[in-house]
């Protein structure tokens, strides 16, 4: 027995679906809380909180570079970072606090707030504590004082008024050279706190003038606040340097000098308009924004698969064991970070593959194509839009399908043969860049294979963003007339009518009761 034989064995990817997604990009976020600067990753951490609670890792220009999701029955209130580890609150009412790595493999979650209400966390100052805000009506409004080698809270100030020692609604905290410094909201003032050893303790209001400060970071030369409406520079001891408008908003970090000519900068949340800006450090003029509103599901891979129960799993090692109408969605691999690209799916049926009825794929980011998509034989619905880089074969489609809706995608290659897609009623090939020529040869196939089409509701749908086909669209016993023939037409008088010489000739003749008085499309779409 040769080598090659004896370790031929049975095809491991055999029974199952497999796709490759490319780079998750999600510039989408709902109601951002908080952003701060992970100077271990040199990247940013973005808190992302509405019903679709995770953070993101993104670059210091503010573009996208991985996520987190949490399952969506998690609340999430606050996110920082030291050298070692991230930090999250986590709880329906914020009560946890869970340590991770920079791996994002997480360490410990501790109780440390026994009615919730977390609002922000400070953890890269201190090297030994890390400081939390929050503003429960049971405990009081302030901050926590939280040990980082076993989650313990060593001292806390907590009382609700506008006196010394008390906050009404806490926000942004910093701790700087032995003291911590809390955002005091509603009294639109700075409380500084010492906070020497494990203890914690008042020491005196700054004033904010008359601003009411969310978050704020310093540089040692610099306080910089965010405010509802404007970012704030300031001295060391609060007086007013500089302030700029912004649109709205919420949570600002210092990025440090990235060598782009900029210095030091400033990433802000916007929390009403759904997006990031940054700001330069030296005069807070403004140097981008990113993001728009959204979950940011769409850039995530998601099919849903009609048919069998089954198991999704990934090149990151995640598993997900699903029902019929699977996903890897935010409701699939929740709990797992999606960091890796490209990224291989695989979808292992309970059963066949051929028991598969119906696959949805648009818009998962899919690059080149979709392995064993052909022993989906039984399969009647494909949507595999909006994947520009999804590289498709209309060979892999079954003769079953009756909806074909495979557009904005790679299909460079015009398909010779569409004669297994006899049974699908509704054929969606526009917008994937096709040449005049390609328009062309495509149509010329459609028309030589019409027999075979024979459903009178059928739709094809070729045009946005391809090439008009060539020649002229119109009513040849009009143009040229009944007995006459032109560059579109030419009349056999044997049969009695006009025979299309040019591709939009044919689509005509396509749309129109011949050979039988049958037409085979109620529409076809060209333009």
């Amino acid at each position: 027995m040769s080598i090659r034989s004896r370790r031929r064995g049975k095809n491991p990817d055999a029974g199952k679906l497999i796709l490759t997604t490319g780079v998750l990009k999600d510039d989408q976020f709902s109601s951002p809380k908080q952003i701060r600067w992970a100077s271990a990753l040199g990247k940013l951490l973005v808190l992302n909180g509405g019903s679709t609670v995770n953070f993101q890792i993104r670059n210091a220009d503010l573009s996208f570079s991985s996520k987190f999701f949490y399952t969506t029955s998690v609340t999430i209130g606050a996110i920082d970072s030291d050298i070692s580890n991230i930090y999250t609150s986590v709880g329906g009412t914020g009560t946890f606090v869970r340590k991770w790595s920079h791996q994002f493999d997480l360490i410990t979650s501790a109780n440390i707030l026994g009615n919730g209400g977390v609002r922000m966390i400070d953890a890269s100052g201190d090297p030994d504590y890390i400081y939390v805000t929050s503003n429960n009506a049971t405990d009081g409004h302030g901050v926590r004082k939280v040990r980082k080698s076993d989650m313990t809270v060593v001292a806390s100030i907590l009382a609700t008024g506008a006196g010394d020692g008390q906050f009404n609604n806490p926000l942004g905290v910093k701790y700087y050279d032995g003291f911590v410094y809390v955002c005091d909201v509603t009294n639109a003032r700075i409380v500084k706190l010492n906070a020497l050893g494990a203890n914690l303790t008042f020491d005196s209001n700054l004033s904010a003038g008359g601003n009411a400060f969310n978050d704020l970071d310093t540089d040692g030369t610099y306080w910089y606040g965010q405010g509802a409406l404007r970012t704030f520079k300031r001295n060391m001891d609060f007086t007013v340097v500089s302030d700029s408008d912004v649109n709205n908003g919420y949570s600002l970090c210092i990025i440090p000098d990235q060598g782009d000519g900029y210095g030091a900068t400033l990433a802000i949340v916007d929390n009403a308009n759904s997006h990031l800006e940054r700001r330069k450090c030296s005069d807070l003029s403004a140097i981008n924004s990113v993001g728009s509103a959204g979950d940011g599901s769409s850039s995530l891979c998601d099919p849903v698969i009609t048919g069998p129960a089954g198991t999704w799993r990934d090149s990151e090692g995640n598993s997900y064991a699903v029902a019929s109408g699977a996903n890897i969605s935010k409701n699939g691999f929740s709990g797992d970070f999606f960091r890796q690209t490209p990224n291989r799916m695989t979808y292992q049926p309970t059963g066949r593959l051929s028991d598969i009825t119906a696959i949805d794929a648009n818009t998962d980011a899919i690059v080149g194509e979709i392995k064993n998509l052909r022993k989906c034989v039984n399969c009647t619905s494909y949507k595999l839009y909006g994947n520009p880089a999804y590289v498709v074969n209309l060979t892999d489609i079954s003769s079953k399908a009756t909806i074909v809706q495979i557009y904005s995608c790679g299909l460079g290659v015009i398909p010779a043969d569409l004669s297994k897609c006899t049974s699908a009623n509704d054929i969606r090939l526009q917008d994937n860049s096709w040449t005049q020529t390609q328009i062309d040869q495509f149509i010329q196939w459609i028309y030589a294979g019409r027999a075979g089409f024979t459903d009178a509701g059928r739709s094809m749908r070729i045009g946005l963003n391809n090439a008009a086909p060539s020649g002229t669209y119109t009513d040849p016993s009009v143009t040229p007339g009944n007995g006459s023939s032109n560059s579109d037409w030419s009349w056999d008088a044997g049969l009695g009518y006009h025979l299309p010489l040019t591709p939009n000739a044919m689509v005509w003749r396509l749309l129109h009761a011949v050979e039988g008085g049958v037409s085979s499309w109620a529409s076809f779409t060209t333009a």
